[in-house]
């Protein structure tokens, strides 16, 4: 690899080397990032699972809250019985 205020390196063995040295921090780069592409698809399925869960919360407690509107209707309906 050409550094600057050096020769550039010609000898086969040292090129090789610093092949071999970028290539194992490539590999290793690339294993980081598929862990954090692995863990981070992991993440997505959790929080598409706790999205449906509030949806459905969401529409138990809009359900419960139609049903507490009716019954305050009701209640404060004039009964004609007095």
């Amino acid at each position: 690899m050409l550094e600057l205020g050096r020769p550039p390196k010609t000898d086969k063995a040292t090129i090789l080397s610093d092949v071999v040295r970028m290539m194992e921090q490539l590999r290793t780069e690339a294993q980081k990032l598929k862990q954090l592409d692995e863990d981070l698809q992991e993440k997505i399925k959790e929080l598409k699972a706790e999205k449906n869960e509030l949806r459905d919360e969401k529409q138990r407690l809009k359900a419960d809250k139609e049903k507490l509107e009716q019954q305050v209707k009701a209640m404060s309906a004039p009964s004609g019985m007095l």
